[in-house]
Parts: C-alpha cells; sequence; structure tokens
C-alpha cells in the first residue's frame, strides 16, 4: 500500500512518516529537498543532479508542470524540478509494492495550486498516484509556532501562513475529487504518535 501525507508545512507531515511506516511494517520516502529517496543528506552539486535527472526521467510529467503554472519561467521550472523529484520517490514506493510519501508529488501539487482554478487533471495522469491520502489538520496558529521554531524565525516573519493554510486546503480539496482515491481526514494536534496511530486505525478500517 502506498500512502501519501498531505498537509501545509508545520503540520507535522514528516515526524510522523517514519512512526507510521515503523506502524505499518513498510518503508518510508523522505520528501525533504536535501535527502535522497531513501532520507540520505546530499550536497549542492548532488541535489541538482538529482533535479536535472528526475526532469529527464519523467518529461512528459516536467512538461505538463510547465504548463500548468502560471507563474514566471524561473517558477514553472522549479515546479518541475520539485514534482519530478517527489514523483521519483513516489515510483519507487510502487515499484516495491508500498510506503509512506511525507511530501509526495499530490502535495507538490496542492503547494502550487492554490487558489487558482487551473485544470490540475492534466497533471493526475503523469503521477504516481497513492492508494490512500492522509490530510493531517491542526489549529493554524500552532502549525505557525511549530514552523517558527523548525525555521529559527519569529512568528512576525510567518504571519501570512496561517492564511495560506486555508489556500492549501482549498487546493488539496479540489485536487481530491479528481484523484479517485480514499482521502482520510485526521487531526494532527495530538503528539506524533498519538498521530501516526490513528493514521493506521484508520487505514486498517479500509482493508
Amino acid at each position: 500500500m502506498i500512502i501519501e501525507l498531505l498537509g501545509p508545512g508545520g503540520v507535522g507531515k514528516s515526524t510522523v512518516e517514519p512512526l507510521l511506516a515503523d506502524r505499518l511494517g513498510i518503508a518510508y520516502y523522505p520528501g525533504k529537498k536535501r535527502h535522497d529517496l531513501v532520507g540520505r543528506p546530499q550536497s549542492s552539486v548532488q541535489v541538482w543532479i538529482n533535479r536535472f535527472w528526475s526532469v529527464l526521467s519523467n518529461p512528459s510529467l516536467a512538461l505538463a508542470a510547465i504548463r500548468l503554472h502560471d507563474g514566471s519561467t524561473t517558477d514553472r521550472w522549479r515546479f518541475a524540478f520539485d514534482i519530478c523529484r517527489r514523483e521519483r520517490a513516489a515510483a519507487r514506493a510502487r515499484r516495491l509494492g508500498s510506503g509512506v510519501l511525507a511530501s509526495g508529488p499530490v502535495h507538490a501539487l496542492c503547494m502550487m495550486s492554490g487558489d487558482r482554478g487551473g485544470d490540475v487533471s492534466s497533471i493526475i495522469p503523469h503521477v504516481t498516484r497513492a492508494d490512500v491520502y492522509v490530510r493531517l489538520h491542526a489549529e493554524p496558529a500552532d502549525v505557525t509556532r511549530r514552523l517558527a521554531g523548525r525555521l529559527g524565525q519569529p512568528l512576525t516573519e510567518l504571519v501570512s501562513h496561517e492564511s495560506w493554510m486555508s489556500v492549501y486546503e482549498s487546493a488539496a480539496s479540489r485536487i481530491a475529487s479528481v484523484l479517485e482515491r480514499p482521502m482520510l481526514e485526521v487531526r494532527a494536534d495530538g503528539s506524533p504518535s498519538d498521530v501516526a496511530e490513528a493514521i493506521a486505525e484508520r487505514i486498517g478500517q479500509l482493508q
């Protein structure tokens, strides 16, 4: 089973990911930008090599991403690099038959789409869809505090994050209707282990 965790930055995806994978007895594939498909840190050179290789490995997805994005040329290519890199992790999980992705290709699509009305159905056929999607929810103020602590920034510099969270949620709801896969809604207010256990229980009810 392939599981992708969705939710805005700071909601707890990366923290819950290994705990959920351990609870289910399957692998996990970190979506961090400076790590490879199995979580090993990468140098700046390795990151750039990985970005270009991801695009070369998924030219159809890269082209669809560039066409979908309505920003500058730089933003279009940045999005193509990002979603193709995440797609490689999702494809690896599919080849191996199971896995948890904290930030897969659909998360990248939610991050980019925001409140745009673009037709995301044009890009969905090019990504590896998970068997189950889990949307993590938490109070915006709590998420912002977590993110501020992670980034080492004062809350005042992240004042727009709370409003952006609603934009992310809007995009996720719109994209969910196109995925045609189960979408579980789980609160992420508790401890990471409690959240992982709650997700595992919900997934068990689907089987």
